[in-house]
């Protein structure tokens, strides 16, 4: 598992007055896991296979003062498939395929 947790915060120094005046208050949260199998099927054939998962919540800020935006939650499945077809000792097949999804928009 792991965790990460991105924070970002940028305004007017403390005290600050007058129409200018601002406090921006952003974050990302994320949570990723991931597993991996390995199955030797016979001596020649070996399947690889796994899962990862991913959990964002991105909240891309508070302006206070100014103004506010919410925060969405986003959750897809990501998944991978990748193969080795060994032909002899000195050559082989290799393939993958990977669907990932990216929700950060300007």
């Amino acid at each position: 598992m792991i965790y990460s947790r991105y924070i970002y915060n940028l305004g007017t120094p403390e005290g600050g007055t007058g129409a200018f005046a601002f406090n921006w208050d952003s974050r990302l949260t994320g949570y990723s896991s991931k597993i991996d199998f390995t199955h030797l099927l016979i001596d020649k054939h070996k399947l690889r296979y796994g899962a990862s998962i991913i959990f964002h919540e991105f909240f891309p800020g508070e302006v206070k003062g100014i103004g506010s935006t919410t925060g969405d939650t986003y959750f897809k499945l990501e998944p991978r498939l990748a193969f080795t077809w060994l032909l002899d000792g000195n050559s082989s097949v290799k393939g993958s395929y990977g669907h990932m999804t990216q929700y950060i928009y300007s």
